[in-house]
């Protein structure tokens, strides 16, 4: 089984010749403002990756100790007219795009509202976005995303969140006549999501830990975030919260009132995204 991690150069000499190079690069300066703006999201991958998030795109990504994988184009900007012009392209890419990638953009409204990374947010935080879970078995579609990671730094809690558009298929089905919320839940494609998910939280709790303690100390150094946490007190909410927000359609109501039986104030119904709010998580 593949392991879990949030690593950045663990090495202290390559993380600080990686944290220099990153700095460096021509285009570090314009990253940086707009992550402390909230436009762009960084975000840890793997080991020693970095990704830069724009309106739910991936605007680019550091990786091999250099700034690459540009939005629309391969090749880096030169000038913040051209760095200018790969952020409206992620823009653009969030608003014509439908399903799974449009909600990543709508979710994008998330680095601002909850960002580690300008000055009036510090005790509730977005830490991280679109956490991928290796495979806990040799069957490749074992494998989880979860849309969003929330820290608790007061009391040094992560919360993971996935987020479902009220249209979503994957949480709705026609009820049959006389079904019960438990069977009706069963027959949503969430509730197979839901399982998944938190089977990797109640598995990979150690690893988890162990990676966002890394991750928490490479945001503080990289991008000045304003996390006031005891890592070492670090702990998981045992369970995955589920976001549904817009308007269900009248069959969707009788979904959701299945998913509320079954996941209690692990459910959060929301009119939309954008009001979120830390008592809506924190229970």
């Amino acid at each position: 089984m593949k392991k879990f991690e949030r690593d950045f150069y663990v090495k202290r000499s390559d993380r600080d010749q990686a944290i220099k190079k990153l700095k460096s690069e021509p285009m570090f300066e314009y990253l940086s403002a707009d992550i402390r703006e909230g436009v762009v999201f960084p975000a840890i991958r793997g080991k020693n990756e970095i990704h830069f998030y724009c309106m739910g795109a991936r605007l680019c990504v550091f990786s091999g100790k250099k700034l690459q994988q540009w939005h629309n184009t391969e090749e880096a900007p030169k000038n913040k007219y051209e760095y200018d012009q790969r952020k409206e392209a992620c823009k653009k890419w969030g608003k014509t795009k439908k399903g799974n990638e449009k909600e990543r953009a709508t979710l994008s409204y998330y680095y601002k509202a909850f960002s580690p990374y300008t000055s009036n947010q510090s005790h509730f935080v977005l830490l991280d976005m679109e956490v991928g879970f290796p495979c806990l078995s040799e069957d490749k579609r074992d494998n989880v995303q979860v849309d969003l990671l929330f820290l608790d730094a007061e009391n040094a809690v992560l919360y993971f969140i996935e987020a479902k558009e009220a249209g979503d298929g994957r949480i709705k089905k026609l009820p049959e006549s006389g079904e019960t919320d438990d069977t009706l839940y069963e027959r949503l494609e969430v509730s197979e999501q839901v399982k998944k998910y938190c089977s990797n939280l109640e598995k990979r709790e150690g690893e988890i830990i162990t990676a966002y303690k890394n991750y928490v100390d490479v945001v503080r150094e990289i991008f000045n975030a304003s996390l006031d946490v005891d890592v070492e007190k670090l702990t998981i909410y045992p369970r995955l919260k589920l976001l549904v927000y817009g308007n269900p359609t009248p069959y969707g109501q009788d979904c959701l009132k299945a998913m509320a039986a079954i996941l209690g104030e692990d459910l959060i119904e929301k009119p939309d995204a954008r009001s979120l709010l830390e008592d809506d998580i924190v229970t």
